[in-house]
């Protein structure tokens, strides 16, 4: 045997295998190549086992060219991560519906805030009107109060005279300080007409009309 030939050592030794009776299940090339199944040695090892203890030898296995092996290996491990893969992806279907739902909702509840707010808006802008209408006629009051006349009320048969503005309400709550003003206005010229003709002013009320 030569040792710097390992091709030619082991087909003779493989050779000498099979003249005792023991099956070629391996190939030289293979072995120097590093491409042996592991199963493969040990049933081979296992047959030196049975001709050296005088025992007969096991029925011989067809041989099986263990590339096969690997191939439907890999075959499986190729099936198993096709699997993996395809539950991942109805994993991943399942959390983007979920999540699309959860947004879909999310951006309903929002809507409907905002509308909710408008509302709000909306409200605290009649409110505002209304107080400063409110404030703006207390104050027309008030100084309605200091400007009456202090002439005494009459006796016997008396005429009644009643003034009012057109649209006042909605004039009112539109433009406050200008109805103070238009109304004192309207006020001074009845009290002016009223003390030439000895008239007697009994209230002023604010209605709308």
């Amino acid at each position: 045997m030569d040792p710097e030939k390992a091709d030619e050592n082991l087909e003779l030794g493989l050779s000498k295998a099979e003249g005792l009776g023991i099956a070629r299940l391996l190939e030289p090339e293979d072995l120097l190549q590093g491409k042996v199944n592991e199963r493969i040695i040990i049933l081979y090892i296992s047959y030196f086992y049975n001709a050296a203890s005088g025992m007969e030898d096991p029925a011989p296995e067809p041989a099986v060219d263990h590339r096969d092996e690997e191939i439907a290996y890999l075959k499986k491990e190729v099936e198993r991560l096709v699997g993996q893969l395809q539950a991942l992806k109805s994993k991943y279907e399942s959390l983007r519906l979920r999540s699309k739902e959860e947004t879909e909702y999310l951006i309903e509840q929002q809507k409907g805030l905002m509308k909710q707010l408008e509302k709000m808006k909306k409200s605290r802008t009649k409110l505002e009107k209304k107080m400063n209408t409110l404030q703006s006629k207390m104050k027309f009051m008030e100084d309605e109060k200091q400007q009456a006349t202090g002439t005494p009320p009459p006796e016997g048969p008396v005429t009644l005279v009643c003034t009012a503005v057109q649209g006042s309400g909605k004039l009112w709550d539109t433009f406050p300080e200008e109805m103070a003003n238009a109304i004192s206005l309207h006020n001074v010229l009845i009290r002016g007409l009223s003390r030439e003709l000895e008239g007697y002013e009994v209230r002023i009320v604010l209605i709308a009309c």
